[in-house]
């Protein structure tokens, strides 16, 4: 479909055959790098080219990871105001992982973005069950409610709790519907009616500029709230001022400031350095401790069951970076990393052991959605189907290696937090 145009800039990996299931893992990786980068520059087609190629060679068994293509396919899309593309594209997402949450958020988005209301709380509803504490399906929910109420199309504001169970190739996983009020989501249920309550959230906004409908992707890449003004984009929340408050106010336009040759580094106020004297930025980066702590906190991990251990055997790879801002006496602890861990499996039966490799990313500041992807090589001799069996349970659960995985990262965040 777009055969014309990245061009040669991708062909090395465009036009890569790996024959390998490991070769194969490092190209997806190597097409989805490149394809945050076409992202960054807003270069739509390209990243949907990279992601398109990365489809082709992912296995057909990884259905997290072909989810998460899907995924950020539609979230491209939506970028480029391509709605129905975007809905189909989610759709796809959610046939290969019915439990990835992120793509009914993107398909409720594309609703959205067709002022589909209707359409875009369901998305959101069934984005709830899966995750009841998701603060952006949550927020996007009041917004649609308060649409919905405004236009006098009111769904019911309570539903009835329903039971769905969704099946795998190993595992079922039951989920609750749980009611949702008309003023605001809640994730427990309960069997007494609510009553309906006119919501205050802020109405949603809707633009031409595609950009405000997209939500901040799990690239990092795309940010909502932008509009255009006299040609130039600006955030929603940039008010222009009047002639007469600008009468009022002044000259407000930044001066120049002579240079001094001496710093008083006695008016330095106490975590920034003497260039800073007024206090207003100062940045300190911390990248190598939280890279250091990451790989303590996070190797030797082990889950004994007995006849089964599961170990993370190393700590292959951290990229990212950390650091904490001053802004005028107000701190803030950023960080935003990928982690790719080495897990093991040792049989204490027949003495058998298996390695696989789990992918973390979306290891950030902001909060604790992290985005795992397990992948091993099922044509090694030791794979059988009491491994596939122990991945599942044991790697793959949420009550299983992920969930000690997890716990270890919420610890990193409130030490880091704590500097």
């Amino acid at each position: 479909m777009f055969n014309s145009f990245p061009g040669a800039l991708h062909s090395d990996v465009l036009n890569a055959v790996p024959n390998t299931n490991e070769d194969k893992r490092r190209l997806v990786d190597e097409l989805r790098s490149r394809a945050k980068g076409s992202i960054s520059s807003k270069n739509y087609p390209e990243a949907i080219q990279l992601y398109t190629k990365a489809l082709e060679i992912i296995p057909t068994d990884d259905k997290n990871g072909l989810a998460i293509l899907h995924g950020n396919i539609s979230m491209c899309y939506l970028g480029m105001s391509k709605v129905n593309d975007a809905i189909n594209s989610a759709n796809d997402s959610i046939k290969n992982d019915n439990q990835y949450v992120k793509a009914y958020y993107r398909k409720a988005m594309a609703h959205i973005n067709q002022k589909d209301y209707n359409q875009a709380k369901e998305a959101l509803l069934d984005g709830l069950k899966i995750k009841p504490d998701d603060k952006e399906i949550i927020t996007q929910l009041d917004k649609v409610q308060t649409e919905i109420i405004k236009n006098g199309n009111i769904i019911s504001s309570s539903s009835s709790s329903t039971t769905t169970t969704s099946s795998s190739s190993s595992s079922s996983t039951t989920t609750t519907k749980t009611k949702i009020s008309a003023s605001s989501p809640s994730s427990s249920s309960s069997s007494s009616s609510s009553s309906s309550t006119t919501t205050t959230a802020a109405p949603i906004t809707t633009s031409s500029n595609s950009d405000s409908m997209v939500e901040n992707d799990e690239e990092g890449q795309i940010m909502r709230g932008y509009k255009i003004i006299d040609g130039k984009k600006t955030t929603f929340f940039n008010h222009e001022l009047d002639a007469k408050t600008k009468e009022l106010i002044g000259d407000i336009q930044p001066k120049r400031i002579e240079s001094t040759n001496e710093v008083d580094t006695k008016k330095n106020p106490v975590g920034t350095s003497v260039w800073n004297t007024a206090g207003t930025f100062e940045s300190v980066g911390h990248t190598p401790w939280a890279k250091e702590t990451l790989e303590k906190l996070l190797k030797d991990i082990k889950l004994d069951t007995g006849n089964t251990v599961v170990t993370i055997k190393e700590v292959k790879d951290i990229c990212g970076d950390a650091e904490i801002t001053s802004n005028r006496g107000k701190r803030k602890h950023i960080y935003d990393f990928s982690i790719k861990l080495i897990f093991s499996i040792i049989m204490n039966e027949n003495n058998t052991n298996y390695d696989g490799e789990i992918k973390i990313d979306d290891v950030t500041a902001d909060d604790c959605d992290f985005e795992f992807s397990v992948s091993y090589d099922k044509n090694n001799s030791n794979y059988n189907a009491d491994i596939e069996k122990i991945i599942t349970s044991q790697v793959k659960s949420t009550n299983g290696l992920k969930l000690l995985i997890i716990d270890r990262l919420k610890f990193f965040d409130k030490e880091f937090k704590s500097k």
